[in-house]
């Protein structure tokens, strides 16, 4: 990978070096500290086609928000917001309903028709209420 996006502005990488569980990069157009400070706590992202490939059971995070989240027959409704945890991440559905994203609660994500069947229990939704 060559370029990224930060802030919809394009930078093409120059180095990458890994220490711990940190990712440093230097951008070929950064030159400076104040030019560096101007990026920082910013969102890097990737271009789709330029993205690793995904395993089975694997997706984007942009590709689940919005989608429609059941319960058997019942629509509970939409993923609004993904936190990311150190466990696993938490789906947020219609900003009542937290989800753990574990196989135990999420039985079947399905991108294309946007949806998601989950499993919850006793007590989940009067907790997060």
């Amino acid at each position: 990978m060559k370029n990224v996006l930060i802030n919809d502005f394009e930078y093409e990488i120059e180095n990458v070096r890994y220490q711990k569980n940190l990712v440093y990069a230097k951008f070929l157009s950064v030159n400076n500290i104040n030019d560096a400070e101007k990026l920082k706590g910013s969102i890097i992202k990737i271009p789709e086609h330029l993205a690793l490939p995904l395993q089975k059971n694997e997706y984007y995070l942009q590709d689940l928000y919005g989608l429609n989240v059941y319960e058997g027959d019942e629509f509970l409704g939409q993923i609004t917001d993904i936190i990311q945890g150190s466990a696993n991440d938490i789906y947020v559905v219609d900003e009542k309903i937290f989800i753990p994203a574990v196989k135990f609660f999420i039985l079947n994500i399905d991108i294309k028709n946007k949806l998601m069947s989950v499993k919850l229990i006793k007590g989940l939704r009067e907790l997060n209420a």
